[in-house]
């Protein structure tokens, strides 16, 4: 089959089926359930639903490991049927998912997932998935992989009502000017059928937060009825090298995080953990790799990665009490480098008191 970019008309499930078909990054909770694809993808797609005056939708494990099994899929039949004959809807009752309404989308060969959204959006039929008030959740699959390289599904259900949510994330103070997509917050949103579920916090969600404005300030999220608030520190540029969390370049992440001490709530003073030293790798295999490191009086570590030496770091683990830990890395290849900082932690009053980042440390896969 010659490569390029397809896309398939949408499918969609109601109590009638109706369809239309046509040629056309502990890590954070939900890094456990996605990878950094399809969390990108899931920010666009919300950040457009938002725009169009819909509420954001929900990913949970059960319908991602569904649209999991679909990009995989789609690699082998690039339909809607499975290529065991049956339509694609099977895949949400197999994870024994209960829904009013489902639909599905579904491209290849598209790159990135600014690209993909692009195509979809183009189409009528995708674009109306993707804004549909019908829907409360969303699952998201991507897999490299076949004759287009790049498979790309969405699963969108709905029928279901949210019970609570809460703000996740632990970042406290940014540079003046941040984004509230910058700072990474995310929202852990239980429902009444289908468990805990994540959505990315954007700026379409939140009020009372000014970004040229220093100082405290306390954001309210609204997703669906409920509300939920979180605090910032909004600070000079200059002291950008000490954001607790979002300095994500090889020299932002290098700062402290934390002045050198804390004082609680009943006047007394937390000295910082000391910074991380000789960090190394203990084991390594094509896609694993074990660090180790001096152990701190400490709450827990926090792990970074980046995938070059001015590469972008990434949270990829925090672990409570260990001073080892084993990194699985996707995708890997043999002989590929990796760069790896680690810090410590503790935690104060129910905020966290950062030490410094060790030095950083390369280690390729076998």
């Amino acid at each position: 089959m010659k490569k390029g970019k397809q896309i398939i008309f949408v499918l969609v499930l109601g109590f009638m089926v109706i369809f239309t078909m046509q040629s056309v990054r502990a890590a954070e909770p939900y890094e456990q359930i996605t990878n950094a694809n399809e969390w990108e993808l899931l920010k666009i797609v919300n950040e457009e639903r938002v725009k169009q005056g819909q509420q954001p939708l929900a990913i949970f494990a059960s319908l991602q490991k569904a649209a999991g099994v679909r990009s995989q899929e789609i690699a082998e039949r690039f339909d809607h049927v499975r290529p065991d004959g049956t339509k694609c809807f099977t895949a949400i009752k197999e994870q024994g998912i209960r829904y009013g309404y489902a639909g599905e989308n579904i491209a290849a060969g598209y790159t990135s997932p600014s690209d993909v959204m692009s195509g979809w959006m183009s189409s009528a039929g995708h674009r109306g998935n993707i804004l549909s008030g019908s829907y409360s959740h969303i699952g998201i699959g991507y897999c490299n992989k076949g004759s287009y390289g790049n498979n790309w599904v969405q699963i969108f259900i709905g029928g279901c009502s949210v019970e609570s949510i809460a703000v996740g994330g632990d970042g406290i103070a940014y540079p003046v000017g941040s984004s509230i997509e910058k700072m990474n917050r995310y929202l852990v949103v239980k429902c009444s059928d289908h468990g805990v579920g994540y959505v990315p916090v954007t700026e379409g969600m939140c009020t009372g937060y000014s970004k040229n404005q220093k100082g405290s300030q306390t954001i309210t999220v609204s997703y669906r009825g409920k509300k939920a608030k979180f605090s910032v520190n909004i600070v000079d540029k200059a002291a950008e090298d000490k954001v607790t969390e979002g300095a994500t370049s090889d020299d932002k992440i290098s700062g402290s995080g934390s002045s050198d001490n804390k004082n609680t709530e009943d006047g007394t003073s937390v000295k910082k953990p000391a910074k991380i030293k000789k960090l190394r790798a203990v084991k390594k295999t094509k896609t694993t790799i074990s660090l180790k490191w001096n152990k701190r009086k400490a709450t827990g570590y926090e792990v970074w990665m980046a995938k070059s030496k001015k590469g972008t770091y990434k949270k990829v683990k925090t672990i409570t009490s260990p001073d080892r830990i084993t990194i699985k890395v996707k995708k890997s290849k043999s002989g590929k480098k990796y760069y790896f900082k680690v810090r410590a932690y503790k935690k104060v009053d129910n905020k966290k008191i950062y030490g410094s980042f060790s030095k950083a440390v390369v280690v390729k896969t076998k």
